[in-house]
């Protein structure tokens, strides 16, 4: 994300990019610390209630690596 900061300070603002980089520290530091990741569904979403009912594909809760999604069809 750093490497694009400016771009995405543009597309979210520099008080969320903030937020974001450091629920991301917040996670390196956990899983160094348990020496693995552990995804939780919803951990880090701070969404109305209200805008969690929508259903999302399956395709959403797929575990990707660090080079993007699975949704690309790539």
């Amino acid at each position: 994300m750093e490497i694009h900061r400016n771009e995405v300070i543009k597309e979210i603002g520099e008080d969320k990019f903030d937020e974001e980089c450091k629920v991301l520290q917040i996670t390196q530091e956990r899983a160094e610390a348990a020496g693995q990741f552990e995804s939780i569904d919803g951990d880090v979403d701070k969404r109305d209630d209200r805008l969690k009912t929508t259903k999302l594909v399956s395709g959403f809760k797929s575990m990707c690596g660090i080079k993007g999604g699975k949704l690309s069809g790539g």
